[in-house]
Order: structure tokens, then sequence, then C-alpha cells
């Protein structure tokens, strides 16, 4: 998928009057960050679970060793 996405930002940034300059994505596409890095192109990622399952998810390790 990472091939496909960088190869339509390509073709879409032939034209000069749409070109794609900031890359918004899921953190759990990860990949799309990845591929506007490469590219050189402004990224955001944003969150839709409920913080309790970010903090959960940092926290994973620490539970473990904690057992």
């Amino acid at each position: 998928m990472p091939g496909k996405i960088e190869k339509l930002i390509q073709e879409t940034n032939v034209s000069e009057d749409e070109r794609i300059t900031c890359i918004i994505a899921d953190q759990t596409l990860g990949w799309d960050l990845e591929v506007a890095d490469k590219m050189g192109i402004k990224r955001a990622a944003f969150i839709t679970d409920a913080a309790a399952n970010l903090i959960l998810g940092f926290n994973i390790p620490k539970l473990i060793d904690d057992a």
C-alpha cells in the first residue's frame, strides 16, 4: 500500500493547481506518515481511540514487569 500512496501523490503533484502538501492520518496508519516524510510532505497524526487506551498501550511493558 505505501507504494501505491506514493505513486498517487506523485501523479497528483504533477498538476500545479492541485498539489498534496500535507497528509493527515490516523496513528494506526503510520506508513502513510512515513511516505509523507520520505517525500518531504508535512504530516500530522490523530488518534481516534479513547485517551485511556493510548495510556494503556504506553504502559503495557510496565504492567508486564509488575506482574
